[in-house]
């Protein structure tokens, strides 16, 4: 049974093609084509565009976000990210397909394909890192190694966020296997507040959709991410490098430990083993992401010490420290995913009662950890 979206849900980190395509692609390749000489004879533009029967604006086939989710929705199979369900695959022996047990047709080869195919054990088919839309197997209420030493240590990559289980028999994935998400980006094209954004009050209307951060062409940047996401109202962007794809390794979006923040890169060696490895142009998403960030969220970027000055905004007046450069150091993703988290607030009696900027109730505000177990990570009370 399709499971209906929850559209208040966090922005896509690949966005879709539209089309169901062959095979996957993966971003900047594809329909999000990046290339100083594209094809003069491509049939990518068909993929989301129609020049006389176009149903959303800029001639796409359908509107945001059913156009990206055709591809990395639950019932695509049109990329390796379902960022609906918060998972993603990797396949062995095929880098431009994808092993996915749970749908017909992939053509994956690593372990049994197809529906009903065998879960293998500790298989790359993981958590994507940012969650997903309408799910997420973020192990929010099992995190460990917080931080043993008193007050203000940084738990540099001592700490673990671990992913819920996966299936490991046969069968097919469904609601049980995962965790609706509790808070995320709300991406359907709806009003919604970019808290922070401005120089004053809570923040600012926009309309979010997927192409708001996302360059659907390509750009060549980390997870096609567009330098100034649009309605941010930023005059300056930012540009984070993407990961440089050694031979034999692609692009890893999944994860196994919710702490770890750097992007990675895995390398399938045999129908059983796989090596991970994270690429040094990646060193410099750190300390980027969160200039990226509070292109919307302008008021939320602060330096060391910024719990103790003043910042004289009447809502955001004192901040704690977001410009961390650092695994596990103070930086946006460090506490927060992008798309939609599975954390929960609402058995903890301080926590429960965090409301939004405005004084609406809150929720669990995109953390990665239960209540605010976030802050023991690297607080010791």
């Amino acid at each position: 049974m399709r499971r209906v979206p929850l559209w208040v849900v966090a922005p896509v980190v690949a966005l879709a093609a539209g089309a169901l395509m062959a095979s996957p692609v993966s971003a900047d390749g594809g329909p999000h084509r990046y290339t100083a000489t594209p094809s003069a004879t491509t049939d990518g533009c068909a993929s989301c565009h129609r020049l006389h029967t176009a149903q959303g604006s800029h001639l796409l086939k359908d509107i945001e976000p059913m156009l990206c989710l055709s591809c990395h929705g639950q019932d695509a199979e049109g990329a390796n990210n379902d960022v609906e369900d918060g998972i993603g695959y990797i396949s062995y022996g095929n880098p431009s397909g994808k092993y996915d047990p749970h749908r017909t047709g992939n053509g994956g080869t690593y372990g049994t394909t197809g529906k009903g195919g065998t879960y293998v054990a500790g298989a790359p088919i993981g958590a994507l890192r940012s969650g997903g839309f309408s799910y997420a197997l973020i192990g929010s209420a099992l995190a460990t190694g917080q931080q043993a030493t008193p007050d203000l240590q940084e738990s540099l990559n001592t700490g673990n966020i671990p992913v819920l289980p996966l299936p490991t028999a046969t069968g097919d994935l469904n609601t049980s296997m995962l965790v609706p998400v509790t808070s995320s980006h709300a991406v359907g094209g709806t009003d919604t507040t970019a808290w922070g954004n401005g120089t004053s009050g809570y923040g600012s209307t926009i309309q979010l959709r997927c192409s708001s951060c996302h360059d659907p062409h390509g750009n060549g940047n980390y997870r096609i991410l567009r330098p100034i996401p649009v309605q941010s109202g930023a005059s300056t962007g930012v540009t984070i490098a993407d990961e440089t794809t050694d031979s034999g390794f692609s692009k890893a979006y999944i994860t196994t430990n919710y702490w770890d923040i750097q992007p990675y890169e895995l390398k399938m060696t045999s129908a059983t083993t796989w090596t991970y490895q994270k690429p040094v142009a990646a060193q410099s998403f750190i300390p980027n992401i969160s200039a990226w960030c509070t292109t919307c969220h302008t008021r939320f970027m602060a330096a060391s010490g910024s719990g103790e000055v003043s910042t004289g905004d009447a809502t955001y007046t004192y901040l704690h420290k977001s410009d961390g450069t650092t695994q596990g150091s103070a930086n946006c993703i460090q506490c927060h995913v992008a798309h939609g988290s599975n954390a929960s607030m609402g058995t903890g009696t301080q926590s429960s009662q965090v409301t939004l900027p405005d004084g609406t109730a809150g929720d669990s505000y995109l953390l990665r950890i239960d209540q605010r177990g976030i802050c023991e990570m690297c607080h010791k009370r």
